[in-house]
């Protein structure tokens, strides 16, 4: 990859941290070969992350976009249009 630019971003999980603290892990997704590698890295303290959940769901249905998203804390939610979702 050249130096400077970055992978796209296709792809988000959520890992606990110390306390109520939380790392919220930008990814870029392959499903080709079923690995994840982290672009950018936010450490949350749980109010923010909450915050952050409402802000995304508001705006992706403002936006009218539909995307297939089932998120537990330290699985990848990696983000397809509901056309190319995977079960």
């Amino acid at each position: 990859m050249a130096e400077g630019k970055m992978k796209e971003v296709n792809a988000f999980r959520v890992v606990p941290e110390a306390g109520k603290a939380y790392f919220l892990d930008f990814l870029h997704y392959s499903p080709k070969d079923q690995r994840a590698e982290v672009v950018s890295r936010l450490r949350l303290h749980e109010a923010e992350l909450k915050s952050f959940r409402d802000r995304l769901a508001r705006d992706l249905q403002e936006a009218e976009m539909s995307f297939e998203l089932k998120i537990s804390v330290g699985d990848i939610a990696v983000l397809y249009p509901l056309s190319q979702a995977v079960n």
